[in-house]
């Protein structure tokens, strides 16, 4: 079948049948969209942080919550397993860019916060960072970069609504 096979609606199809047609695409268009940003930040942050998107993703993440977090929300923020999470700030740790503070109100819950150095580290890389996202973004003009920001910035708080009911009706974790 082709793309353009594929393309072609049924002419007793109706409104609504081709509304959500476009709805599910749209959608499937976002999660390719989606993976395929996933695989250029893995490739580029190799090459810029010298590790993965989910390490990079949990020094983006301290360096705005400058307080720190405990290691269970850093792995729902940044939607990774605990494993995955654990062994990102094994090696953060071990690079000396983060380090683990006892939660003066939980003991046993230690707070993730960034060091001197990961700050350093990740205010160098803020280059880099800008190249890589001119490289994604250059062939959008600067209104609809515009554009594309207001949609994703209504679209994610949506997103993580339907999160969070889902999760309200499943055995999900929730923030």
């Amino acid at each position: 079948m082709t793309n353009n096979d594929m393309n072609q609606a049924p002419a007793a199809r109706n409104d609504f049948e081709a509304s959500c047609d476009a709805d599910i695409h749209t959608y499937l268009r976002l999660l390719r969209t989606g993976d395929v940003i996933g695989r250029l930040t893995d490739v580029r942050t190799e090459e810029i942080w010298g590790s993965n998107r989910t390490t990079f993703a949990i020094v983006d993440l301290l360096f705005r919550f400058r307080s720190g977090m405990p290691q269970k929300e850093i792995a729902w923020a940044i939607f990774r397993s605990k494993q995955a999470t654990a062994f990102a700030i094994d090696e953060l740790e071990q690079k000396g860019f983060i380090e683990r503070a006892v939660n003066s109100e939980a003991r046993r819950v230690h707070r993730i916060v960034l060091t001197p150095k990961g700050i350093d580290h990740f205010n160098e890389t803020v280059p880099a960072l800008r190249e890589v996202c001119h490289e994604a973004l250059s062939f959008l003009s600067e209104s609809e970069r515009e554009q594309l920001h207001q949609i994703l910035t209504k679209l994610t708080p949506n997103l993580y609504k339907c999160i969070d009911d889902a999760a309200s009706q499943t055995r999900l974790p929730t923030r």
